[in-house]
């Protein structure tokens, strides 16, 4: 059974999986190679300049990538689900529903954060040939909060579908704007390296965000 599940779900969200890949693959190339460029004509004391004293960012191209993966998956996986009415018959087969919605979940979370974790680790073995171990190390912290981002707005979405009652999915919407927003206000370097261990914690609740939405689907709580 959950082979089958794992199944099902990879077949409807393969080609998204790939495609964002792909997508990041890109732009960290193209990040890289317009670096390279920098260092070649500009100069090494000019660049150093720009992101010791000047505090620019150089790979700000990053900052909504993996929020917009997780939202394009996430829809890929959910949108059939409620469009051909498919979530009720998943929640009736022999399986427990809570086991049923952990392996829905977990199936296409744990490809997604594989996915952004070989981008993340690509961008970040490219910059190591540019720069020292202290800029990678605050790279890392001004991106990671990015990178869950991109996590948190896959379980909002799953969240916001759901939902059965679709004034109660306006509401769910919003406040999953207002939740993901936090992972944006700033890409100043570093901004959020106080806070990471709030980053963390916010994608973990939600979670709970989600099955409470199984909870009233699976409840009665019908359309309108």
């Amino acid at each position: 059974m959950r082979k089958a599940l794992f199944y099902k779900e990879w077949t409807k969200t393969r080609w998204f999986l790939l495609a964002t890949l792909a997508c990041g693959v890109l732009i960290n190339i193209y990040m890289l190679l317009k670096i390279g460029r920098s260092f070649r004509f500009a100069g090494h004391e000019h660049l150093w300049d720009v992101i010791v004293n000047r505090n620019q960012f150089l790979f700000s191209l990053q900052q909504y990538y993996p929020a917009i993966s997780g939202l394009i998956v996430a829809g890929a996986q959910m949108i059939p689900e409620i469009n051909n009415k498919r979530l009720k018959l998943s929640l009736h087969l022999p399986l427990k529903e809570s086991k049923i919605i952990t392996n829905m979940i977990t199936t296409i979370l744990g490809v997604l954060i594989i996915a952004l974790g070989l981008n993340l680790g690509f961008l970040i073995l490219g910059a190591s040939l540019y720069f020292p171990t202290q800029i990678i190390q605050s790279t890392i912290i001004t991106l990671l909060p990015w990178y869950i981002g991109g996590i948190l707005a896959y379980l909002l979405v799953v969240f916001c579908c759901f939902e059965p009652l679709w004034k109660r999915r306006v509401i769910n919407i919003l406040i999953s704007i207002a939740l993901l927003n936090i992972y944006y206000l700033s890409n100043f370097p570093g901004a959020y390296s106080k806070n990471i261990f709030v980053m963390i914690i916010i994608p973990l609740i939600s979670l709970l965000f989600v099955y409470l939405s199984v909870f009233r689907f699976k409840s009665g709580v019908q359309p309108k």
